[in-house]
């Protein structure tokens, strides 16, 4: 990791003692931040150099106190907003939903058994080879579908619960090709409301809208 020395000269509009001007104290800020937190939480970061926020997502990711807490860690670049996501239930849902609809749609013939074994899904894993102007970002999305041999997903579930909706929607267009945002917010009385979203990549044009429906739970 680059030393403090190779970053010393402020930057406009920063004061010197800013740790998101350098890597080593941004990385050391951040992790110090997400191990304080006990339980699920958010943090957030604006403003960050793509070279840097970069490298410290990297090194987060890497770092063995952090990988045991299993936190989702992203990147923006062309927004320059480095998150922490520490998951919530709602985040975790996603997956064990996913699974349990494709093993029924095998099971009523909708997709045979090597149409549902070529689409393996996961979540919280790193990705970092996306294409310009997003080439530096980082991200670890609550769901996925990745076809085999593909090297990004072509279905990501982006989930929001202490997120903003309009940073979901700023990080929508990273992806390839299909993006379902799933937005939660607390109600009175421990009800929970949400709202599900579908967007679609028509080339050239950004991932454009298809669909939204609201959710409730009593």
């Amino acid at each position: 990791m680059s030393s403090d020395s190779m970053h010393s000269r402020p930057r406009r509009g920063r004061t010197p003692t800013d740790p998101t001007q350098f890597p080593q104290r941004f990385f050391l800020k951040v992790k110090n931040d997400i191990l304080s937190v006990n339980g699920p939480g958010f943090l957030s970061y604006t403003n960050i150099e793509p070279e840097i926020g970069s490298q410290v997502a990297i090194s987060l990711d890497c770092d063995k106190e952090i990988e045991e807490r299993s936190v989702y860690i992203n990147f923006n670049s062309v927004s320059k907003e480095f998150h922490v996501t520490m998951p919530t239930g709602l985040h975790m849902s996603v997956l064990p939903w996913l699974k349990n609809e494709f093993a029924l749609a095998g099971q009523s013939g909708f997709f045979s058994v090597r149409e549902n074994s070529s689409l393996p899904m996961s979540s919280g894993t790193r990705f970092d080879s996306f294409a310009p102007p997003y080439a530096m970002s980082f991200k670890e999305p609550d769901a996925y579908i990745q076809p085999k041999r593909l090297p990004l997903p072509t279905v990501v579930f982006e989930v929001g619960y202490s997120e903003s909706y309009p940073r979901l929607l700023r990080d929508k267009d990273l992806w390839v090709n299909v993006v379902i945002l799933i937005k939660w917010s607390l109600l009175a009385q421990s009800r929970i409301k949400g709202r599900v979203e579908a967007w679609r990549k028509n080339q050239p044009a950004p991932l454009t809208f298809v669909r939204g429906f609201p959710l409730q739970f009593l």
